[in-house]
């Protein structure tokens, strides 16, 4: 049901009582939502942007119920300011993956196109017949900006570019400027000095500097016709309400400036922005009384009876998927950077044997990443066509869409309920596409599933009951072999993989660096530890389960030791923890030397050992992967399979570097663009989340 709240801009079929209080808005109403064409509204749009739509790129038709709730008010939206009382300005109520992007692009295009020849017009006047109206008309652009987009995460923003820069792909000379943070800033003030400033989209960190330290940016945004808010719940849950705040006192005020807001969700913080950056909004509502995304996803959740069966449990449910879905496109989140660092890793070279699919492509994501490497992998992703699985942080958790998603797996658990339900949200979007979310829990996190997530209408998934699904899909697969099989290079037949996939786990984990486990250990550490109350549990038994995790998941002779003052700073009271730290050196007698040129090196990337110096054994896995190179350098090119090209760098200095911060190992909670001049830091491991990122 879409629902319309009462405005001038439109009919009212009924009344319809305030939701909430704390709007001063006018709102719409309508009926139930019918198929609208964007051809019914031709006229209102120019040509140019009329073909972006219908023929090239998009060759879409009809509209989506959120397109179809603004793209007829086209004539009221691009008009500009007049003191004659009509509405400009929106709060829209709209799930991302609804079209919505489009539906606020289309008017920021066309109210641009219409300045523009307005502009061009009125210095003609000017300057009389002897007067160039195109050259009038790229002078102005050049100084006044058409529409500023705000978005909460460089990879929200960069997608945002590209869709405006398609939909105007057919007007000469317009252009569509994007400041985020990842991107060489020298490069981005030079183009927007001699570009034409049409739309700018940003990231409030970003601008917000930009503005400070470059009067061209502040002389600009002063003559800033519209600005859009996109996903305005997830700016002010990553704190950026100072920002907006400051950026909007730098651009004209309210209603001169028009003002657009689009959210998932209306909470009271929105509600208050959208009262205080507009004085007389519409309120549209393309959600209703719908049942929320998430409760028509299936879901399952597993406690796991021990940490050794997390890594073969996670591999099940990716061969599940695989088997199930042609076009199977996974995503599997993780809570630090140094889980994902690992994981990605294993899953890397697991892939080429050890997948239903030889041809898997595994893709990496977080923040340690460049913005240029971050843009790849999600271009990558978005893209892929074969079987892939993007392994990543929650950088990849708000915002972003990533079409066809097939499953979403988390392993281990997020930072809070609402991030819950934005990671599942990345699944199942779209008619066209089933999704499904699982979550794996280790034992120590069964608390956050009891007393965090009790709204979330979960199925129990024990690990037996996936082996007996998983084995029982096998066995159909080889039977029944669907022509699209072997075009896919599915392993013939299938049920080998499964039977040998925990030899091949234990070979992997033999061979796991013990202080890249370490690091990673440190890091889950820190991100656990703050949660202990959600958890319902002591930190003592964090830190025994997560030393579980690295004996029984990783292969380690034992845990991990630290020092007592690193200990004690948690909070943790370990009388075991002076004992010296045990070494992680591999016995050097001669029946364990043999075979053995000499100790074994290891990638700082991957935790695995390297060719040089390594095993005659180690020699033995190149040779199977087919590679005959320098076993490291095979392991971590991303190559044709998916890979983006880079090699993930791990700090050799983090370990100590984190036990002298308490702010260590904590979890990445989207994008969050640091701030200059007063940029406010997190203290203390106690916070839930991190700022990630610097610009």
């Amino acid at each position: 049901m879409l629902k319309l709240w009462r405005s001038s801009l439109g009919p009212v079929s009924r009344s319809i009582a305030r939701p909430t209080t704390g709007y001063n808005a006018r709102r719409w109403n309508s009926t139930e939502s019918t198929s609208v064409l964007f051809s019914s509204v031709k006229e209102h749009m120019s040509p140019e942007t009329y073909k972006a739509i219908t023929e090239t790129p998009y060759q879409h038709q009809e509209m989506t119920p959120v397109q179809a709730a603004i793209v007829p008010k086209l004539p009221q939206l691009v008009a500009p300011y007049a003191e004659d009382g009509h509405t400009r300005d929106l709060l829209v109520r709209a799930r991302t993956g609804t079209g919505k992007t489009l539906a606020f692009l289309l008017p920021a295009i066309e109210a641009r196109l219409r300045a523009r020849n307005d502009a061009g017009a009125q210095a003609m006047l000017d300057m009389g017949s002897s007067g160039d109206k195109e050259t009038a008309i790229r002078s102005w652009a050049r100084t006044n900006i058409g529409t500023l987009i705000l978005s909460p995460t460089r990879e929200l923003a960069s997608q945002l570019a590209v869709e405006a820069s398609k939909l105007a792909s057919h007007h000469k000379g317009f252009q569509v400027h994007l400041l985020c943070g990842g991107v060489s800033k020298d490069k981005q003030i030079k183009a927007f000095k001699n570009g034409s400033l049409d739309i700018v989209v940003a990231t409030p960190g970003r601008l917000l500097d930009l503005i400070r330290s470059q009067p061209i940016f502040e002389d600009a945004a002063r003559t800033t016709s519209s600005v859009i808010m996109d996903e305005a719940d997830t700016l002010l849950d990553m704190g950026f309400r100072d920002d907006l705040d400051s950026i909007l006192d730098c651009l004209p005020p309210s209603p001169s400036r028009q003002t657009l807001m689009f959210s998932a969700t209306v909470s009271r913080g929105v509600e208050q922005v959208a009262s205080a950056y507009s004085k007389n909004h519409a309120y549209i509502d393309c959600v209703g009384e719908e049942k929320p995304t998430h409760t028509s996803i299936p879901q399952f959740a597993t406690v796991l009876p021990s940490a050794k069966e997390q890594m073969s449990h996670v591999i099940k449910l990716i061969m599940q998927d695989q088997l199930e879905h042609r076009n199977s496109k996974i995503i599997v989140f993780l809570p630090t950077t140094k889980l994902t660092q690992l994981f990605s890793s294993f899953m890397r070279r697991l892939s080429p044997k050890g997948l239903p699919v030889s041809r898997t492509s595994t893709f990496e994501m977080h923040s340690q990443l460049s913005q240029r490497q971050r843009d790849q992998t999600s271009l990558q992703f978005r893209n892929a066509t074969e079987p892939s699985v993007l392994v990543t942080t929650d950088v990849s958790a708000r915002g972003v869409d990533y079409p066809g998603v097939t499953r979403v797996i988390q392993v281990g658990i997020p930072a809070s309920q609402d991030l819950y339900v934005h990671r599942i949200g990345r699944t199942g979007r779209g008619s066209a596409t089933a999704g499904r979310g699982d979550i794996v829990l280790l034992p120590f996190e069964v608390g956050f599933l009891s007393w965090q997530l009790t709204d979330i209408p979960f199925k129990s998934l024990s690990t037996k009951q996936l082996d007996e699904q998983v084995t029982e899909a096998f066995a159909k697969f080889d039977a029944e072999r669907p022509e699209w099989a072997n075009a896919r290079q599915y392993t013939e037949p299938m049920r080998p993989v499964l039977e040998q996939l925990e030899m091949t786990i234990d070979n992997m984990t033999s061979r796991l660096d013990p202080e890249a486990v370490r690091a990673t250990v440190l890091a889950s550490l820190g991100y656990y530890i703050a949660k202990s109350s959600e958890l319902r549990t002591t930190k003592e038994v964090i830190l025994a389960g997560l030393g579980t995790w690295a004996v029984e998941a990783c292969g380690m002779p034992e845990a991990p030791r630290f020092s007592a003052g690193f200990i004690q700073s948690l909070g943790i009271s370990a009388p075991n923890s002076r004992r010296p730290r045990p070494s992680f050196e591999r016995d050097t007698s001669s029946w364990a030397r043999r075979g053995r040129s000499s100790e074994p090196k290891y990638n700082r990337d991957s935790g695995f050992p390297t060719r040089e110096g390594g095993s005659r054994e180690r020699k033995s896995w190149g040779d199977r992967e087919g590679s005959g190179r320098d076993e490291s350098r095979s392991f971590n090119r991303r190559d044709d399979r998916g890979s983006s090209g880079y090699r993930a760098r791990e700090d050799r200095g983090y370990a100590k570097r984190e036990e002298r911060s308490r702010g260590y190992g904590q979890r990445e909670e989207g994008d969050r663009e640091d701030r200059s001049y007063g940029a406010r830091r997190d203290q203390g491991y106690e916070r839930r989340s991190r700022r990630e990122e610097r610009y």
